[in-house]
């Protein structure tokens, strides 16, 4: 018949009846040993502190330490407190895991709306055509170029936004593999569309898709100047 427990279950190593204060102070010691812990190895360090320091352990006696183990169940009451250890830090990272997905679930949001702008504002997405005009009368020639836009960006802003809410909705069973690509995906796509979608800094823009140049960009803005002259 297993033996009737004798201490509290919602504070299993606190002092119970008829144990003495050493005896706590020994089953906090062998709790705080972790998985590898042992009677053996409790007495081993008991005896290394008397001779080491002017603290007395609570027993320098091995038969000590079985008697206090086995009569105040010592491995009960262990077992029960890294329940109890192991449920907290289970709800910690359950409320930690439940921001990240909330977290996911608003960018997904947030990359569905860009997207949606790039459609509605934009059907074509940063494309480049390049013209050399020849120079009349002795007028160096000039390089025009044409900037459209391409629709890749806001597939590519879909995508995204999929990927990330299906892992919110934890859809998606290779979860690790999928956060390590999105991270830069992710970046790289905001900073890039919301620079279009402010009509902002083109020639960055077009550096970082792999297309033209700053000097390219400021001859492009001089000759629509130019232009809107003429008109």
């Amino acid at each position: 018949m297993a033996e009737e427990r004798r201490w509290d279950a919602e504070n299993p190593l606190g002092r119970i009846k008829h144990e003495s204060a050493k005896a706590n102070d020994a089953l906090r010691d062998y709790f705080f040993m972790g998985s590898n812990r042992s009677y053996a190895k409790l007495h081993v360090k008991y005896l290394e502190q008397s001779q080491r320091t002017a603290i007395e352990p609570p027993t320098k006696r091995r038969y000590a330490i079985d008697t206090w183990g086995h009569k105040n169940q010592w491995v009960e009451r262990i077992a029960a407190q890294k329940a109890i250890d192991d449920a907290e830090r289970d709800a910690l990272w359950a409320g930690r895991r439940l921001e990240v997905q909330e977290q996911d679930w608003e960018m997904a949001g947030r990359l569905r709306s860009v997207a949606a702008k790039i459609l509605d504002e934009a059907p074509l997405f940063v494309k480049q055509q390049r013209r050399l005009i020849k120079g009349e009368g002795g007028e160096p020639d000039q390089l025009l170029i044409t900037m459209a836009l391409n629709g890749q960006l806001a597939v590519q802003a879909a995508q995204a936004a999929s990927k990330l809410s299906r892992l919110a909705a934890e859809m998606e069973s290779e979860r690790h593999k999928i956060v390590l690509a999105m991270e830069k995906e992710v970046e790289t796509f905001f900073d890039a569309a919301q620079q279009v979608l402010d009509g902002k800094d083109f020639d960055r823009l077009l550096v970082r898709l792999g297309g033209g140049t700053s000097g390219e960009a400021a001859a492009a803005g001089d000759l629509e100047s130019a232009d809107a002259e003429e008109e």
